[in-house]
């Protein structure tokens, strides 16, 4: 099987969801690499690189979600990727599973991330999550996104190609990022899906409903507009 590469922005606002997703994603034998954009420059130290298949690349600054999803996909060296934040758990192998279905190599497939259905919320305190039961894979299919705006958490965890990657503006750092790349997407001509029967653990925004973020959302609600001709 292709191997992939899979980015994670963390601030390390949960460190024991974080190590068991990177562990999760190492049993993974289509994981190829994992490259960890850390952010956390003021609360922790910086990370060191203690598992096999982990690329650290710590932060002078906190690059938001965004720009540190720009930085992760100039730095992979494999051409399909995953990117998938800090907080949430799917099932074992799920990474080999959406890879067996072959629909990231389909030329008209642009990006597929997660159908809301099937992810079960955490409140932001929750102190730790496990990893879901398993799915089989002749449970996951695919529904085709017909609009780049939508309801749910589809950009916690989305696949797909570098070629169907756009660089995401600086004016936008926390929000819409997923937005913008659906939209860049359908603008090119491709279809972007939504994943069902994929069973996922998600304490929803852990980092982003922080109160040092609440300006930096603020400005992306008034800058979002520019980006969405």
């Amino acid at each position: 099987m292709e191997k992939i590469s899979v980015i994670i922005p963390t601030v390390q606002k949960n460190i024991k969801v974080l190590n068991k997703l990177l562990n999760l994603l190492a049993r993974d034998s289509a994981v190829g690499e994992i490259v960890l954009i850390n952010n956390a420059i003021m609360q922790f130290v910086p990370m060191k690189q203690t598992k096999n298949k982990l690329k650290i690349l710590n932060q002078q600054e906190n690059l938001y979600v965004n720009q540190s999803w720009n930085l992760g996909i100039e730095k992979i060296s494999n051409n399909k990727f995953l990117i998938i934040n800090d907080d949430i758990l799917c099932c074992e192998k799920f990474v080999s599973k959406i890879l067996r279905t072959g629909i990231l190599d389909k030329p008209e497939t642009g990006l597929i991330g997660l159908d809301n259905r099937y992810i079960k919320h955490y409140e932001v305190n929750t102190k730790n999550i496990d990893v879901p039961d398993s799915c089989k894979e002749g449970d996951i299919s695919f529904t085709q996104m017909l609009n780049h705006f939508y309801t749910g958490d589809w950009g916690s965890c989305f696949w797909g190609k570098k070629e169907n990657y756009y660089i995401i503006p600086d004016g936008i750092k926390i929000i819409y990022g997923d937005n913008y790349l659906l939209y860049k997407n359908l603008q090119n001509g491709k279809k972007n899906y939504s994943i069902s029967g994929l069973k996922c653990n998600h304490i929803h925004s852990l980092s982003s409903s922080s109160n040092e973020f609440g300006d930096v959302v603020c400005e992306d609600i008034n800058n979002y507009k520019q980006f969405f001709d």
